[in-house]
């Protein structure tokens, strides 16, 4: 239901508001995404991942990484290029990325990723 639902499509503001309030933590994704994204891993978005979610707090669903290990430099580079993935995991994110309301949120969350866990020296 999370992939099949989102192809469907959410680029209207009614539909991409009923599908992340029942399927998706769109702000947990949007940074799984980002992640993934960013490393370039190539052996993702059809396999190797996880999606999980708590029934009891009716929350949308979490991805989670696992053998991730396709990526910065083990069979893909730092110039890898991800961006056009569509398949597995990746099915809303390529929907989502119609609505203009998520693309602003993905904007928000790569602005914030890398000063979030900045380690500080003294």
């Amino acid at each position: 239901m999370l992939l099949d639902l989102a192809g469907a499509g959410v680029a209207d503001q009614a539909d991409y508001a009923a599908y992340t309030a029942e399927w998706i933590v769109v702000d947990e994704y949007i940074d799984y995404m980002l992640t993934n994204l960013y490393v370039g891993n190539t052996d993702w978005p059809h396999k190797n991942f996880y999606a999980a979610r708590d029934r009891a707090r009716a929350e949308g669903f979490y991805a989670f990484m696992w053998d991730s290990e396709w990526s910065m430099g083990i069979r893909s580079d730092l110039n890898t290029n991800r961006i056009g993935v569509n398949t597995g995991i990746a099915v809303p994110w390529d929907a989502l990325k119609q609505n203009p309301e998520f693309r602003v949120r993905v904007g928000d969350r790569a602005h914030r990723l890398p000063h979030r866990h900045v380690l500080v020296r003294d």
